[in-house]
């Protein structure tokens, strides 16, 4: 008895091994363990995937408040380090009304204005300075004036650096003379000497001047005094 039942298990073993070989190798056993692997290798794409993302997110976190730093370090280096402080004027008169070389604005001491103060125009262009002030208003005179010194600085020029020297006001224009070598030409722009983000004018003429070896170089504004609706002052911060 005991001889069948082991002569039946290994009948029942092999019937049993030759029922999973063709498992195997049929279609739908194929497709059944192709569609395992690729759920697992899907799977594992899928965990990739939202790795790569996690760390982009993170990347991007930190570039974020890398960014926020930086902004308001920013902001403090401009609230202190500020030059100035700007005040808008509105011009009442000037500029060809009752002088050619003045303008008189509607803001005055009231909102900082102080005697001294730099006056430009947008583009960052020097109009003058302030020289009389009031509780609402003040008195700009232009740099052009008759017999106003105003230090101009020149593009980089010679090895010993940038070009600068003093112009002085002949009423509409600055004039000025200058060794023959000094580089220099029609069209340059002028830079305020105190100030090289401001500009002071252009370069209109450039001829052979009275002395010796020296040329004579005409400044205009490159905004006409009569033109100017509003003007900004550079009060101390």
């Amino acid at each position: 008895m005991t001889m069948i039942f082991l002569r039946n298990k290994h009948v029942v073993g092999r019937f049993l091994l030759v029922l999973a070989i063709i498992f195997l190798v049929t279609r739908p056993a194929q497709s059944f363990i192709r569609n395992r692997v690729m759920d697992l290798s899907g799977f594992i794409f899928i965990e990739r995937i939202a790795a790569a993302q996690s760390q982009y997110a993170l990347a991007l976190l930190n570039r974020i408040k890398d960014l926020t730093r930086q902004n308001k370090e920013l902001r403090a280096a401009i609230g202190s380090g500020a030059k100035y402080r700007i005040v808008p004027a509105d011009v009442k008169f000037g500029g060809g009304y009752f002088f050619t070389d003045m303008l008189a604005l509607a803001e005055g001491e009231n909102s900082g204005i102080d005697v001294g103060d730099l006056a430009t125009a947008p583009g960052s262009i020097l109009i003058g300075r302030v020289v009389e002030t009031g509780d609402n208003w003040s008195v700009v005179k232009s740099i052009f004036s008759v017999g106003e010194k105003t230090v101009l600085k020149g593009r980089p020029a010679l090895p010993s650096g940038r070009l600068v020297f003093e112009a002085i006001g002949i009423g509409d224009a600055l004039v000025a003379e200058l060794p023959m070598a000094a580089d220099i030409n029609i069209g340059d722009i002028l830079r305020f000497g105190i100030d090289p983000d401001l500009i002071a004018g252009l370069v209109s003429n450039v001829s052979a001047a009275a002395s010796q070896n020296m040329k004579r170089v005409i400044i205009n504004s490159p905004l006409p005094l009569k033109t100017i609706g509003k003007v900004e002052i550079l009060t101390k911060p």
